[in-house]
């Protein structure tokens, strides 16, 4: 899907980009992950991608408390494969985009603290280069060990025919045909590799949406309808519970009180204080 967008900037640096569909079925951490990224972002584009859960309902509030910050959008999913379910979403919200720079963060990602701040100031050291190539890391809430660490790029200058291919996992200046190889085929050079900021990727971490969340990554991940079965079948498997003594040190402040739950659910109180 090519973008063929005409940036016309407006001075901000950075601009974070999101995009969710039953998040609160599908175990996503969403409403922690928009507020995590909040601070350090001049604005943060959403999309409901048509969700049935009630995760719209808890979009649409966070965009009343920063209407000055948060813009929502309503661009259903596309039903497709090969983790392009959602790169007509992203590329709607990249077209949007007025800074500098574009973040581009999933529900079930933080970038807390920290690594906000260095990720901040490694954009703003990296005047010659278009992206920034960085450490992500699949975490649980049941191990303080890594389950994979892969570089990736999710920080991308704002420039012209820029485009979400492979659902946020790519970028590309106009549209490329090259085949995914891993997570580490970008086309947006040149591009700067740095080791400072860590973006934690929560997979699985509710036993209880476990299900769901196979089922729809299954049908991201295929290359066809058998294909999706066979991907579901054999990752779908149960995880127990924690035990609410168990807190492992990485997990931001944010996310703590519901470290050890089965199901993922949304915390009113996070809404009764702002930034």
């Amino acid at each position: 899907m090519l973008n063929n967008h005409e940036v016309s900037l407006d001075g901000s640096l950075l601009s974070g980009i999101f995009t969710i569909k039953n998040g609160i079925t599908g175990g996503y951490p969403f409403v922690e992950c928009i507020l995590s990224v909040l601070p350090f972002c001049d604005k943060v584009l959403l999309n409901d991608g048509g969700s049935t859960d009630g995760t719209k309902d808890y979009l649409r509030k966070i965009q009343s408390m920063y209407p000055e910050k948060v813009d929502l959008y309503h661009i259903r999913d596309r039903f497709t494969t090969n983790w392009k379910s959602i790169d007509c979403q992203l590329n709607y919200l990249i077209k949007k985009c007025k800074s500098e720079w574009i973040f581009e963060i999933q529900g079930d990602e933080i970038l807390d603290g920290l690594n906000a701040e260095k990720m901040v100031k490694e954009i703003q050291r990296s005047k010659n280069y278009n992206a920034l190539r960085h450490s992500r890391l699949d975490l649980n809430f049941k191990t303080n060990d890594i389950l994979y660490d892969m570089r990736t790029i999710r920080v991308v200058r704002n420039i012209p025919n820029l485009s979400s291919y492979t659902g946020g996992d790519d970028f590309y200046i106009g549209m490329k045909s090259n085949p995914r190889r891993g997570f580490t085929l970008h086309c947006v050079p040149p591009e700067r590799d740095v080791s400072s900021f860590v973006l934690k990727h929560y997979v699985r971490c509710f036993p209880g949406n476990c299900r769901e969340w196979e089922r729809r990554h299954a049908e991201d991940l295929a290359s066809d309808n058998f294909n999706r079965i066979s991907i579901y079948l054999k990752s779908s498997r149960g995880r127990a519970p924690l035990t609410r003594s168990f807190i492992p040190s990485h997990v931001p402040d944010i996310l703590k009180d519901i470290v050890g739950k089965e199901f993922y659910y949304v915390r009113e109180e996070l809404f009764n204080s702002s930034l």
